[in-house]
């Protein structure tokens, strides 16, 4: 469990100051999924809860309980959602916010030559 609040702590603490530092679009986000993601977790002991997912199921590692039991499980693991959180979900609208901004800015920057358009004949 003590290794389960240190990884949220630095996890946490590495993406606000990144998400401030560059003002990250899609950082808002991405801080909430996280954030979703640790609550739930560190409220039921160091494992992501997982709701509607077939109890014969056996997980890779011990970080998921199928059991549909624990707090908070509307934050948990849903078979509804193909087995991703609402935090999942927050982390990646955030992800692609960040890469397709990322992308139209580089885009925007790369200058177009003049003349540089081929002809079609």
């Amino acid at each position: 469990m003590a290794f389960c609040y240190l990884l949220w702590i630095t996890t946490l603490a590495w993406v606000v100051r990144y998400i401030i530092s560059s003002k990250v679009k899609g950082g808002f986000l991405i801080l909430l999924g996280i954030t979703c993601n640790a609550l739930v977790t560190l409220l039921n002991g160091g494992v992501m809860p997982s709701v509607g997912v077939s109890p014969t199921f056996q997980p890779a590692a011990p970080i998921w309980n199928v059991s549909g039991k624990g707090q908070w499980l509307l934050l948990a693991d849903q078979g509804a959602l193909y087995r991703f959180s609402i935090g999942d979900i927050f982390l990646i609208a955030g992800f692609l916010i960040f890469l397709i901004g990322t992308v139209e800015r580089r885009r925007l920057m790369i200058p177009i030559k003049q003349g540089s358009i081929a002809n079609s004949d």
